[in-house]
C-alpha cells in the first residue's frame, strides 16, 4: 500500500517495487477533491437531515466545534490560495462566485455550457495539484513495475473515489461518503483480494528473476549498467510470436523461435507519463542461445495508419535490407488486459468529462532483436559515430 497525507508533488511513493494500490488521503476540505461531481439536491437534503439527527443526539457538540474550526481553516486556506496565484476567469478557469465557493467551486449550468474545460476536472489550483499527485503515484507504480493497469483510491474525509488507470487514461467513480457507505470500500478490497493477478494489473508475461537469475543478468549485462546509483530489479520477460505467424517463413538471416525467455536488467529509459507508448528498452540475455539481445516493451496505438513495428522489421528482414535489426521473436501480447479499455467508456451516459475523442486504444507489444547499441560515452574515437550514422543513411 502507498499512503500519502498532504499535497507534495516532489514526493515519490515508498516501496513502489511492491506497491499494490495507491491510496491518497486528504484532510476534510472540499478543495482537496481533484474532481467535481454535478451537484445533487437529494444528497444535500440527505446531508441536512443527517446534521439534524446529529443535533438531536446531543453529545456531538465537540464534533460541531471541530467542524466550525475546519470551516475557519478552510476560509484561511482560500486567502492563501488567492495569494499563491489563483487563475483569472476566462484563462483556463471557471468564474466562481461566493455561493459556489462555499460549495467547493462547482460551476453553474451556464458556465458548463460555455466552458471549454472538462466539467469533471476541477480547475482550482489545489485540486489540480491533487490530480497531478495522483497521476504521479500511478506513473511511479506503472514505471517501476510491469503492470497493465493500476488502482488508486482517493479519500478526503468523508468522501472517497475509486480510480482505475491504464496507458490510455483513467476511469474515475463518483464520490461517495465512506462513513455512511463503508460497505463500498469493504467490497472493493474484498474483490481486489480475490481477483486474479492479471485483473489486479500484473503483467503475466514478466516475472521477477530469482537470485541466481538476477546475478547472471547483472554479470552478463554489466556493460550496460546505468551510471546513476539506482536500484533496478532483474526480470524474465517472455517474448513470443503472434499465433497467426505459424505459416510465415522465418527471416532468412536468423531463424526465429516461437518463444524466448530473456533475462533483462536496468532499462535504458523508463516511462515518464501514464498515458502514451510507455516505451521501455532493455539489454537482455538469452540463457538458451547465450546471446545478448535487445528487448523492447511498448504500448502501441491501434490505428490503421500505424503499422506494427514487428511487421515492419519482418518485411525489411525478408528483403535483406542491411543495417537493420533482425527480429528474433515477439509480437503483440495475447491475453486479458493487454489492450487498454479506458476508451470504451468514453461514450457511456454517466461519463460527464467533455474530453472524449482524445482517447486511443493501445496494444501491449514485446519483441527481441539482435542489435544492441553501445553508449556514446564508450566510443574510443569520433569515427565510430560517423560510421554508425553513415550506415543508418545508407540503410
Amino acid at each position: 500500500m502507498v499512503y500519502k497525507s498532504d499535497v507534495n508533488l516532489n514526493t515519490q511513493p515508498t516501496q513502489f517495487e511492491e506497491a499494490e494500490i495507491a491510496i491518497e488521503i486528504k484532510p476534510f476540505r472540499k478543495r482537496c477533491d481533484p474532481f467535481q461531481d454535478p451537484p445533487v439536491e437529494e444528497d444535500e437534503e440527505e446531508d441536512e437531515g443527517d446534521e439534524g439527527d446529529e443535533e438531536d443526539e446531543g453529545p456531538e457538540s465537540e464534533d460541531e466545534d471541530t467542524d466550525e474550526g475546519r470551516q475557519e481553516d478552510e476560509e484561511g486556506d482560500k486567502d492563501q490560495n488567492n495569494s499563491e496565484g489563483e487563475e483569472k476567469p476566462g484563462e483556463n478557469s471557471y468564474e466562481i462566485n461566493e455561493d459556489q465557493e462555499e460549495d467547493g467551486g462547482v460551476p453553474d449550468i451556464e458556465q458548463r455550457k460555455t466552458s471549454t474545460l472538462p466539467i469533471f476536472e476541477a480547475p482550482e489550483i489545489f485540486r489540480m495539484q491533487c490530480r497531478g499527485q495522483i497521476a504521479n503515484y500511478a506513473n511511479t507504480i506503472l514505471a517501476r513495475q510491469h503492470r497493465t493497469h493500476c488502482f488508486v483510491i482517493w479519500m478526503g474525509d468523508p468522501w472517497a473515489r475509486f480510480i482505475r488507470i491504464d496507458r490510455d487514461g483513467g476511469i474515475v467513480s463518483a464520490r461517495f461518503n465512506y462513513r455512511k457507505r463503508s460497505d463500498l470500500l469493504l467490497e472493493f478490497f474484498w474483490r481486489y483480494s480475490t481477483a486474479s493477478e492479471s485483473s489486479k494489473g500484473k503483467d503475466p508475461s514478466v516475472r521477477r528473476a530469482n537470485p541466481t537469475e538476477s546475478a547472471l543478468a547483472q554479470d552478463m549485462l554489466a556493460r550496460w549498467k546505468p551510471r546513476e546509483d539506482k536500484f533496478h530489479t532483474a526480470y524474465e520477460m517472455t517474448t513470443q510470436d503472434a499465433p497467426d505467424d505459424e505459416d510465415m517463413p522465418p527471416a532468412p538471416l536468423v531463424p526465429r523461435r516461437k518463444i524466448r525467455q530473456v533475462l533483462v536488467w536496468a532499462p535504458f529509459a523508463e516511462p515518464e507519463s501514464v498515458r502514451g507508448r510507455a516505451t521501455r528498452v532493455y539489454p537482455g540475455y538469452d540463457p538458451v542461445s547465450k546471446e545478448i539481445v535487445l528487448v523492447k516493451d511498448v504500448w502501441r496505438p491501434l490505428a490503421p495508419d500505424n503499422p506494427k513495428e514487428t511487421e515492419t522489421l519482418r518485411i525489411l528482414n525478408d528483403a535483406s535490407v542491411r543495417s537493420i535489426p533482425i527480429l528474433l521473436c515477439g509480437d503483440d501480447i495475447q491475453g486479458e488486459w493487454q489492450r487498454t479499455v479506458t476508451h470504451s467508456y468514453t461514450n457511456e451516459p454517466w461519463n460527464i468529462c467533455r474530453v472524449k475523442k482524445s482517447f486511443q486504444q493501445r496494444q501491449h507489444t514485446q519483441f527481441a532483436t539482435d542489435k544492441l547499441g553501445s553508449p556514446l560515452g564508450s566510443f574510443s574515437r569520433s569515427k565510430t559515430m560517423v560510421v554508425a550514422i553513415c550506415d543508418a543513411l545508407i540503410g
